[in-house]
């Protein structure tokens, strides 16, 4: 069976199903940010989990510091089993406003889905009704300041905006 794991920034889980296959999912369906994950989780992520609690709260500190509510962000990894005609319907399902690639394995993952070229990192592209943007390598920027800038320069194309309030 599939199995795709959506989660938020607090863990909240429950499970829906799309077509015969079931998914698990933890956070609010009806987010606004969905951001996406390709990467192989690090050995520091709890079980079960997507992101490790450093990476948990440095997203939930960008998403507020852009005008988003807390409980307004879900995560999902892509990749492996997950084909892109799945992502898509992942992203159809939560209809979030923005779509965020947290690295390089999401942000091809999600131009799949969408049937885009691959974007620039940090620029606004907009896609099906809602945005996407993709950044590089949020988790790995976490140990630097340097990258940590670099990275919230490309998280803020994903500002609220009066256009999407």
């Amino acid at each position: 069976m599939n199995c795709i794991t959506l989660t938020d920034l607090y863990g909240k889980a429950f499970t829906f199903h799309l077509d015969s296959r079931s998914h698990s999912v933890r956070g609010n369906l009806f987010a606004q940010v969905l951001c996406v994950k390709g990467e192989s989780p690090s050995h520091e992520v709890p079980s079960g989990d997507l992101c490790t609690l450093e990476e948990r709260a440095a997203l939930r500190k960008a998403f507020v510091a852009l005008g988003y509510e807390d409980e307004d962000f879900l995560l999902v990894r892509s990749g492996g089993e997950l084909l892109p005609e799945d992502l898509l319907e992942v992203i159809e399902v939560i209809d979030p406003l923005v779509v965020v690639a947290l690295d390089e394995n999401a942000a091809h993952d999600v131009c799949s889905a969408f049937g885009i070229s691959f974007p620039k990192y940090g620029v606004l592209h907009p896609q099906c009704k809602r945005r996407f943007v993709a950044v590089d390598g949020f988790e790995a920027s976490l140990k630097s300041e340097s990258m940590k800038r670099v990275s919230w320069n490309q998280l803020k194309a994903a500002g609220r905006t009066k256009e999407f309030a």
